[in-house]
């Protein structure tokens, strides 16, 4: 009775053992994150295969120029080679225009950060002119009981004491 129970517990142990090994490969492939780092090599990769397309299209001519193919051959690998090329320009595309997005919305995100940076600039300028009694717009000296500036006409902030 013991060694049934032994023999069970070992059991479940290995299928879990297994099942911890084998989960990570029944991940589907969108939902694994990719690192900006990965992301250049892909990028870089992709390129280098583009090239690699048009150098073979460019050999596959001049060999069948210089007599070393046969018509049917030629177009045969011509087809197949211009295949390959095309998939390879729409993954460069998808990838550059990943990138593009990326970059925009690095931009959306230095812009956000500026703007907040700005209101808080403005709220501590605000706070600096109450105490000088300086119009916030023209720069103008003003009394400290004014509620609109004398040369411009500005509104200004009250102090709250």
């Amino acid at each position: 009775m013991q060694y049934l129970a032994f023999f069970g517990l070992a059991g479940v142990m290995a299928a879990l053992g297994v099942f911890y090994l084998l989960y990570p490969m029944t991940k589907k492939a969108s939902s694994i994150v990719v690192s900006p780092r990965s992301f250049e090599q892909e990028l870089l990769l992709t390129s280098q295969q583009r090239d690699s397309n048009y150098t073979t299209l460019q050999e596959l001519d001049q060999d069948f120029a210089a007599g070393h193919l046969t018509e049917a051959d030629y177009q045969e690998l011509r087809a197949r080679y211009k295949r390959q090329a095309v998939l390879t320009l729409m993954a460069l595309d998808k990838l550059e225009a990943r990138q593009q997005q990326i970059g925009l919305e690095i931009e959306l995100a230095i812009a956000h950060q500026k703007t907040r940076l700005k209101s808080k600039d403005r709220a501590k300028v605000a706070d600096l002119t109450l105490e000088t009694s300086n119009c916030s717009r023209c720069g103008a000296s003003v009394e400290p009981e004014a509620s609109y500036c004398p040369k411009c006409g500005q509104k200004l902030a009250k102090l709250m004491v």
